[in-house]
C-alpha cells in the first residue's frame, strides 16, 4: 500500500474515533440528566413524608415542653397556694371528720362534748400542721369541738390568729350589732337573758329551710330562735274528753296535749319530706340543743312578763316547743302591755305577723282554755278544742358559727 493510501485511512479511523466518542459523550451526558431527573423525581417524592415527620417531631417536642411547664406551675401553685381562713376552718373540720371516723370509740356520747386540736390530727395525718395553712407570718392555734346531738355529730371548728382573724359565735356577733339599750327599739337586759323587743329589730336568721326570728339569747350564749312565717296547717291544742265540763272541750295541761305531740313530729320527719323542707334539715338537728320548756298556768289579770308563773312547771329536754305568753309581751315597747289580755302587747311587736298561733301557756282559771296569739297579734283565750296554728320555738347550739348578714330583712344572719 502507498504511503497515501495508508495515511488516507489512518485519518479516516481517526475520524470516526473522535465522533464515536463525542456520540459516547453525548449519550453518557443523556445518561447523567435520566440519572439526575430520577433522583429529582425521588427526592421530590419523598420530600413530603420528610416534612410530615419532622413536623409531628416539633409538635411532640413543643407539647411536651408545654405540659412540663404546667406541671412545674402547678406544683408551685399548691407549694404556695394561699389559703382564706374559711378553707382552713373547712380543713380541720374534714380532719376531724376523717379522723373520727377511723377512731369512733372517741366519739362523745349523750348531750356531750370534746375538743381535739389540730396539733392532734396533724399528728394523725389527717392534716398538715396549721402554721402551713395561715397566712406568712401568722400565728395561729386551732380546735374542733365535736357535739352529739339528735342522733348525728356537729363539728365546730375554732380558728384563732388573733388580730388578723378569729372563728366568731354567731350570738357574740348579734350581741356585738345590737348594744344594750332600756328604751325604743333594741337588745334589753331582762333576768340574764338578752331580749329583742320593738317593732323593727334586726333579728333575722337563715337556716337552711326557713327564716327565723330571735326571741332572746340566754346566759349561757344559746340563741332562743322561733319560726317567722311557718305555713302550718291548724291544730287543736287539746281535743282530749274533759270531765270537768263534761265534754271533749279539750284538757289545758301542756305535758300530756295533742300539741305537744304534733310539735314533737316534726323532729321525725327525714329531710327530703315535704313536712321536712318547711322545718329543719338534718345539719339544722345537729345545731338545736334541748331546753326546758316552761308550762305553767298563767291567769288573765296577773302582771308581769318575766315567765314567773310559766316556769312554775317545766317540761324538761325539748328539742322543739313554743313561745310562753310572758315571751311575747316581753317583745312589746308598749308601757300598758301589762297583763296577758292587754291589747296594748300587740303594738311595737316584731312577733306580730298576721297568722293565729298558739302559746303554750294554759289558762290558770280553768282546765280548757290556753292563750293564742290572733291575726291583729291581741292575745287571746281560746278553749284548747279550737284550731290554730303552730310556731315553733328552738334553742340554737352557742358554738353555732357566723358566717355572713347584718341580722336585717334583707340580709339576714347566715351560719356556718
Amino acid at each position: 500500500m502507498k504511503d497515501t493510501d495508508f495515511n488516507l485511512a489512518k485519518n479516516i479511523k481517526g475520524t470516526q474515533t473522535s465522533k464515536e466518542k463525542e456520540a459516547e459523550i453525548i449519550i453518557d451526558e443523556y445518561d447523567e440528566e435520566d440519572d439526575y431527573e430520577e433522583q429529582q423525581s425521588s427526592s421530590s417524592y419523598n420530600q413530603p413524608n420528610m416534612k410530615d415527620q419532622m413536623t409531628k417531631f416539633a409538635f411532640v417536642i413543643i407539647g411536651g415542653i408545654v405540659i412540663i411547664v404546667l406541671l412545674i406551675i402547678i406544683v408551685l401553685s399548691i407549694m404556695n397556694r394561699s389559703y382564706t381562713y374559711e378553707e382552713i376552718e373547712q380543713i380541720m373540720v374534714n380532719a376531724a371528720e376523717s379522723y373520727f371516723k377511723k377512731n369512733p370509740e372517741s366519739l362523745p356520747t349523750g348531750t356531750s362534748s370534746i375538743e381535739i386540736d389540730c396539733g392532734t390530727l396533724s399528728a394523725a395525718g389527717e392534716m398538715k400542721p396549721l402554721e402551713e395553712y395561715v397566712p406568712e407570718g401568722a400565728i395561729c392555734t386551732g380546735s374542733v369541738n365535736v357535739q352529739h346531738s339528735n342522733g348525728t355529730y356537729l363539728y365546730t371548728p375554732k380558728l384563732n390568729c388573733g388580730e388578723s382573724y378569729m372563728t366568731q359565735e354567731l350570738y357574740r356577733v348579734v350581741e356585738s350589732n345590737n348594744k344594750n339599750t332600756s328604751n325604743g327599739y333594741g337588745l334589753y337586759n331582762k333576768a340574764g337573758n338578752k331580749v329583742f323587743r320593738g317593732e323593727v329589730v334586726n333579728n333575722y336568721v337563715q337556716l337552711d329551710f326557713r327564716v327565723w326570728r330571735i326571741v332572746k339569747i340566754t346566759s349561757t350564749g344559746e340563741m332562743v330562735l322561733i319560726t317567722d312565717e311557718y305555713p302550718s296547717y291548724g291544730l287543736p291544742w287539746d281535743d282530749r274528753y274533759n270531765n270537768s265540763v263534761d265534754y271533749a272541750s279539750g284538757i289545758n295541761t301542756y305535758s300530756t296535749s295533742r300539741i305537744r305531740e304534733s310539735i314533737n313530729e316534726f323532729l321525725k320527719y327525714p329531710e327530703d319530706t315535704e313536712e321536712a323542707e318547711l322545718f329543719l334539715s338534718d345539719k339544722d338537728k345537729a345545731r338545736i340543743v334541748p331546753f326546758n320548756l316552761c308550762t305553767g298556768k298563767r291567769s288573765k289579770n296577773e302582771q308581769g312578763s318575766d315567765n314567773a308563773s310559766e316556769c312554775r312547771e317545766v317540761v324538761r329536754q325539748q328539742m322543739v316547743g313554743l313561745l310562753t305568753v310572758s315571751e311575747y309581751m316581753s317583745a312589746s315597747t308598749d308601757t300598758n302591755c301589762k297583763t296577758s289580755v292587754s291589747a296594748a302587747c300587740q303594738n311595737y311587736n316584731y312577733l306580730v305577723n298576721g297568722e293565729e298561733w298558739w302559746t303554750a301557756t294554759p289558762v290558770k282559771e280553768n282546765t280548757y282554755e290556753a292563750y293564742s296569739i290572733d291575726t291583729d297579734g291581741e292575745i287571746k283565750t281560746k278553749t284548747v278544742n279550737n284550731y290554730s296554728n303552730l310556731r315553733p320555738v328552738i334553742h340554737l347550739n352557742s358554738r353555732t358559727l357566723y358566717k355572713s348578714g347584718d341580722g336585717s330583712k334583707e340580709n339576714p344572719y347566715i351560719v356556718k
